[in-house]
């Protein structure tokens, strides 16, 4: 059973297991086509391709959602369903290469129980560069009637933020300060929190640093402790990294940035 992550060695071993359920991520916000484009013009062999936009957010109210809205419980069921996803499959989710919008999906799986769910590491990136299987044939899976455990990942709404330990702030440390905001329409963070971007967790490569890195990067984080993004997606990645090196993961505010700006009455601070 793979939890965090699994190497693309490790995977090319097991592609023969028609238990396995792929999942393709790739995405780009600055061409948010480009994902579904590579994934036709190939992918590793069993693979479906679920779109940050279309599969993976709830439908974005102006003025009241962030730009990734969460699904809910019974539309993450139905996905997962239309996947062909039982509650006994292991799931492998990939990206481009740093795993942060294959995160996404990890988290949505564990907020529904769902244990048996991991990131390739290195995504496409590492699998094309070691000459691994490639197809470009769609497959189709026998749906499935997927329900609901107990959840492993809690969620929590701007209202809990206040009574936290730890908030943690997994952008870019300029997006943080306020330095620059390439995406969303005010700069700034949320008052109290802390920075630890998401990139930090992979090498330039993009494969994941070794546990005893991740571990010095992840420290004195409170007991109660929460974790955002831009949007709910990349903020993910550091979730991951927590399980990997064994801590207890904080909740995830799914709406994160820019839900939190919606409001112009919370505060922002910059530094």
């Amino acid at each position: 059973m793979y939890t965090t992550l699994i190497n693309s060695d490790q995977l090319a071993s097991k592609l023969a297991d028609q238990s396995l359920r792929i999942i393709d991520c790739r995405f780009s916000l600055a061409d948010k086509e480009w994902g579904r484009d590579q994934f036709k013009l190939g992918h590793i062999p069993g693979a479906q391709y679920m779109h940050l936009d279309d599969d993976l957010s709830a439908e974005i109210i102006a003025g009241t959602t962030g730009r990734h809205p969460w699904l809910s419980i019974d539309s993450i069921c139905s996905l997962f369903s239309r996947l062909g996803i039982s509650n006994e499959t292991q799931i492998i989710a990939y990206d481009q290469s740093h795993g942060g919008i294959a995160a996404r999906f990890w988290a949505m799986a564990l907020s529904v129980g769902h244990e048996n769910v991991c990131v390739l590491n290195g995504g496409w990136k590492h699998w094309e560069a070691k000459n691994l299987p490639v197809s470009d044939t769609i497959v189709t899976y026998t749906h499935t009637e997927y329900l609901a455990s107990p959840p492993l990942l809690s969620l929590i709404n701007v209202d809990d933020l206040s009574s936290l330990d730890t908030l943690i702030d997994a952008r870019t440390e300029k997006r943080y300060k306020g330095i620059e905001e390439p995406i969303d329409p005010i700069a700034g963070h949320i008052p109290g929190a802390i920075n630890i971007p998401f990139l930090g967790n992979v090498d330039d490569e993009h494969l994941w640093l070794s546990k005893k890195e991740l571990e010095a990067r992840f420290t004195d984080i409170g007991k109660s402790a929460a974790i955002y993004c831009g949007s709910g997606v990349t903020a993910c990645h550091d979730l991951i990294a927590m399980k990997h090196i064994g801590l207890e993961l904080p909740s995830l505010y799914p709406g994160s940035w820019s839900h939190y700006i919606t409001d112009q009455n919370r505060p922002v601070m910059t530094c």
